[in-house]
This record gives C-alpha cells, sequence and structure tokens, in this order.
C-alpha cells in the first residue's frame, strides 16, 4: 500500500508538464525580465558614454573686448579685440581621467553581476522551497489515501461488531488534521511563488508550475579550489579592484591638477584710424596671447589626496571582509548540505523497515482492533520520513544555490 514518494512526486509534476518551466528557464528569463537588474546594465552603458568625454580635450575660451565709450583719434587703444584660448592639458592628463571614468563603468557592471547571482540564488531558493512545500502536500495526500481506506475498513468492521467507534474516531481525527496540514502547505506556497513572480516581473499570484526531478544536490568536487575560484570569479572583488583603479587614476588626475596650466591664443585688435599727420595710424593687428593657470590654494588638492588614499584603504578592508563573509558562507552551507545527505540517508534506510512493520500491523488489525493506535503511529512515522526526505533535498538543493551565489557561470 505504500507508494515511493518520488514515483508520486514525478506523477504529480509530470501531470503538469505542457505548462510546467524547469528552473534553467525561469534563470534564464531574469536578465531578459527583471527590472533592477535591466536598470543596473543600463546604468553601466550610460557610464561608458563618460570615457569619450573624459578624453576630450578642454573647451576654448572666446573673448571680446570693446571701447563702450568714444575715444580721442590718437589713441593708442584698440576700438575692440577678439581673441580665443586654449587651454593645454599636461600630457597624459585625458588619458588618466578617460581610465577613471572606465573603471567607474566596469564596476557597476560588476555590481551589476552580484545582483544576477542574488537574483538567481534567490529564485532557486524559492523554486525548491515550492517544491517542498508541494511535495509534501502531496505526501499527506498519499497517507490520506490510506486513512480513508482504513476508515472504510472500521467502518465496515464496525457494523459487524468487530471495531469501535473510537476506532473510526480515530482514524477520523487524523485525516481531518492531515486535510489541514495540507490547505496549510497549499496557502504557504503563495509566499515563494510571488517572490519568484516578483524577480521575473510577473504578477504575484500567476502560477509558478514546477518540472523537477527531486534529488539530492551533490556536494562540489575539489573543495579545495573552490574558495580560489570564487576569489577569481566572483564580481565583488572585481568591482572592488575597479573602484580602486578609479581611485588611483582620479589620484593621478589630482597631482596633474597641482601644477600651473597652460594655455595659449591669439587676439584681433581693431585699431582706431587716426587723422592728419596720424592718417597712416590705426593698423589692425593679431596679438599671441599666454595664459597660465596658478594653483595657489594647496589644501584642495591635498584634501583631494587624503580623500582617495582614504577610500583604497576603505576598499581593501571591504576586500577582507568580503573575502571572509565567502568563506563563512561557504563553510555554513556545505555543513548544511552534509547534514541534509546524512537527513536523507537516515530516512530512506528506515523507510524500508517501517513499510515491513506497516504490513504486518495492516494483517493484524484485520483480527485485532487494539493494534489500531500502533498502526496509526506507524502511518504518522512514515508521514515524517518522507518530509525528512524532501526537507533534505530541499535543503541541500538551498545549500548549493547559496554556494553557487559566488561562482559566477
Amino acid at each position: 500500500m505504500i507508494r515511493s514518494f518520488f514515483l508520486t512526486a514525478s506523477v504529480l509534476f509530470g501531470a503538469h508538464g505542457l505548462f510546467a518551466q524547469p528552473l534553467d528557464s525561469l534563470l534564464n528569463e531574469i536578465p531578459l525580465r527583471n527590472p533592477g537588474l535591466k536598470g543596473k546594465y543600463q546604468k553601466y552603458e550610460a557610464l561608458m558614454e563618460r570615457p569619450a568625454q573624459a578624453r576630450q580635450w578642454p573647451e576654448p575660451e572666446l573673448g571680446l573686448t570693446f571701447i563702450a565709450f568714444p575715444l580721442p583719434n590718437t589713441s593708442p587703444l584698440p576700438n575692440a579685440s577678439l581673441g580665443v584660448m586654449q587651454p593645454l592639458p599636461w600630457k597624459g592628463e585625458r588619458a588618466k581621467k578617460a581610465n577613471a571614468a572606465l573603471a567607474e563603468a566596469r564596476a557597476a557592471y560588476e555590481e551589476a553581476g552580484i545582483d544576477l547571482l542574488d537574483l538567481r540564488a534567490s529564485l532557486k531558493t524559492a523554486y525548491w522551497k515550492l517544491y517542498e512545500l508541494e511535495a509534501s502536500a502531496s505526501a499527506l495526500e498519499e497517507n490520506l489515501e490510506l486513512l480513508r481506506s482504513l476508515e472504510r475498513l472500521a467502518t465496515a468492521r464496525l457494523e459487524v461488531g468487530s471495531a469501535t467507534l473510537t476506532n473510526v474516531l480515530e482514524v477520523q481525527l487524523r485525516i481531518l488534521e492531515l486535510e489541514q496540514q495540507q490547505k496549510q502547505l497549499r496557502n504557504a506556497r503563495r509566499a515563494p511563488q510571488a517572490q519568484i513572480n516578483q524577480i521575473l516581473n510577473r504578477q504575484p499570484g500567476q502560477p509558478v508550475i514546477l518540472k523537477v526531478v527531486p534529488a539530492m544536490a551533490e556536494t562540489p568536487r575539489r573543495l579545495d579550489s573552490l574558495a580560489r575560484q570564487i576569489r577569481q570569479t566572483y564580481p565583488g572583488f572585481a568591482a572592488l579592484d575597479y573602484e580602486k583603479e578609479a581611485s588611483r587614476q582620479r589620484q593621478a588626475v589630482n597631482r596633474i591638477d597641482r601644477k600651473p596650466g597652460l594655455a595659449i591664443g591669439l587676439d584681433y585688435a581693431v585699431m582706431s584710424k587716426g587723422e592728419g599727420i596720424h592718417a597712416g595710424d590705426g593698423k589692425d593687428m593679431w596679438m599671441p596671447r599666454l595664459g597660465l593657470r596658478l594653483p595657489l590654494f594647496r589644501e584642495p588638492y591635498d584634501a583631494k589626496e587624503r580623500e582617495e588614499s582614504l577610500l583604497q584603504s576603505s576598499l581593501s578592508y571591504e576586500g577582507d571582509e568580503l573575502a571572509n563573509a565567502l568563506a563563512a558562507t561557504v563553510e555554513q552551507s556545505l555543513a548544511r548540505l552534509e547534514d541534509a545527505r546524512l537527513q536523507f540517508e537516515l530516512a530512506s534506510r528506515q523507510k524500508p523497515v517501517l513499510e515491513t512493520a506497516i504490513r504486518v500491523m495492516e494483517t493484524a488489525f484485520s483480527t485485532d482492533k487494539s493494534a489500531l493506535p500502533e498502526l496509526l503511529a506507524y502511518y504518522e512515522k512514515w508521514v515524517a520520513l518522507t518530509l525528512m526526505e524532501i526537507q533534505a533535498v530541499t535543503s541541500s538543493q538551498q545549500s548549493l544555490a547559496e554556494i553557487e551565489r559566488w561562482l559566477r557561470e
């Protein structure tokens, strides 16, 4: 009478195969549907417009001066002058500004990668939680079928006087209890379903039909290289490195700004025309101009230097803290994964023994009404072991998802 849960689960989930979505299909939709993630990548695209801006030369300055009141014809001053000045950047200044802008854009790209990994892990966690709730409800339904059969048997025996009303009521109470638990499980699925729909930018109540073959997650191989792989691929470390690089480039630009700035230009002067003996005077002329920017106030540059140095030190501390969080999270996830494996192994070893005991007690109940309480206890134990298997699968898959949160594919 006891069927394999995993066979039951396969039938349950396979019945909706036409509408079901496997986990990988949902994961692939995240970059296409999640608005927050799309916004992060669009921010990166916006920041990528800055390097080209930073490489441009400073804008030239055009100036015009003129005399607002009449002057004697013999005045040596020009009536008006038109000039243009071009500031000259130091060698490498524009490249460093562009490199700083590029590093900031790349840091934004890596931050979007962090969000993608977080969203993938959250969706996996919710997906497997949804599996746990649906599979648990399915396991209760299987047990309910057994109890209903037992209720019919007890009722038939009551009619012929070989069972008591108490036997029937005990079974009915257990049926009511399991039906209530089943309703609670089906209601609880709304939370992970809403989380999945939020990640995929869908309506909260849109049904999520699972297509999953339940299996224990495997422990990642080569655990000794796992931390190194994460350190090399996790975008959080790359984002910190790019922020440091941007800071170093800004620091280099600040040191260049401390130097005097040079500008060259040309003026065209319109001279007043003389009369009489000065009739040949007043020829217009071109005049070269040279400008010099003097950074006399040093404190802003000193403060900027200290700011960037402190920022780089802060980013180094953030990297150390991130590495510590990485190691702790992976270790905790591995411990939960191993604990889930042990729970699954225990349930798998106990269930065949329990099923044999249930068959013996079912036979005993057919002749001895006093065996009912023990039979019900065995049914309850069987449900508990089945739920333990389901929870172990869920826990192992969620633990693996926490590890994969740190791994860029």
